[in-house]
């Protein structure tokens, strides 16, 4: 996975109704958790990937890469599948962003909701295969990006495993 930078395209519907419309709160609110105003969290512009995303490509296979927009990791990540494949994901590994944090409070949404409607910090998904992972989040880091290994490819319940997932990672 690599980082995002904030709630990049997706959710600002539910952010606008919660953190405006329930919370009452100002885009002129300073926050010392965001190190800026709410309006300026808000609006933070959007990070561009595909510069490291390109040069990851000529060091290892990239078998996959989905942007985690509207439908957060459980609705984007899945377009890159197979239909008989899905995706494990180790959600203890993601940095929740501050910002996401008070939208659930202030809104009172469950998890599933905020991870379905966000990134929740998660702004790119890369499929690499297993034996690489390590080697692209090294170089991914080292180009300055923030990732990790977030997950695998797994078959999907009650369907033998197919050869084409035995060496999946997704960074």
């Amino acid at each position: 996975a690599l980082a995002s930078n904030g709630l990049h395209t997706n959710g600002y519907s539910l952010a606008r109704h919660v953190l405006f419309g329930k919370a009452m709160l100002d885009p002129k609110d300073y926050f010392k958790e965001f190190k800026c105003t709410l309006g300026e969290e808000l609006l933070r512009v959007h990070r561009s990937y595909s510069k490291n995303v390109l040069a990851l490509s000529s060091k290892v296979a990239v078998k996959g890469v989905s942007h985690i927009t509207g439908g957060g990791l459980v609705e984007n990540v899945p377009r890159m599948l197979l239909p008989h494949l899905e995706a494990r994901f180790d959600y203890s590994t993601i940095a929740v962003p501050p910002v996401f944090g008070m939208i659930q409070r202030e809104g009172s949404i469950d998890e599933k909701e905020m991870f379905r409607a966000f990134n929740m910090g998660v702004g790119l998904v890369i499929a690499v295969s297993r034996k690489d992972a390590s080697k692209a989040v090294q170089f991914l880091n080292s180009a300055g990006e923030n990732s990790w290994v977030l997950g695998d490819v797994g078959a999907k319940m009650g369907l033998k495993k197919p050869r084409e997932i035995d060496e999946i990672s997704f960074i």
